[in-house]
């Protein structure tokens, strides 16, 4: 089951891991939904059909970002929405 993080939980355990300056939200929630599934980065990268497993390393390690063209199979593969990937509230959902 997928748990909301704020975004300054998010920061804060981005500071924690040292990931460098250059990681966003979103390579910093790949990481972490890819983990909560139990998928390895080859798995991933094969699941979506990519080359190599170095470019979901990329995108984790803040040095590429995933193309648009690839963020509704993603996060069909991550179990979440586009807008979790990008730790923003999915619409519809009460923030009580």
């Amino acid at each position: 089951m997928w748990r909301y993080i704020t975004y300054t939980a998010c920061v804060k355990k981005i500071h924690k891991l040292q990931l460098g300056k250059e990681v966003t939200l979103i390579n910093f929630r790949i990481r972490e939904l890819r983990l909560g599934k139990g998928l390895t980065q080859a798995q991933l990268s094969r699941n979506l059909g990519l080359k190599s497993q170095s470019t979901v390393a990329m995108w984790e390690n803040g040095h590429r970002k995933p193309p648009s063209t690839i963020l509704p199979r993603l996060a069909e593969e991550l179990g979440c929405t586009i807008d979790e990937l990008f730790a923003r509230e999915p619409p519809g959902r009460d923030s009580a």
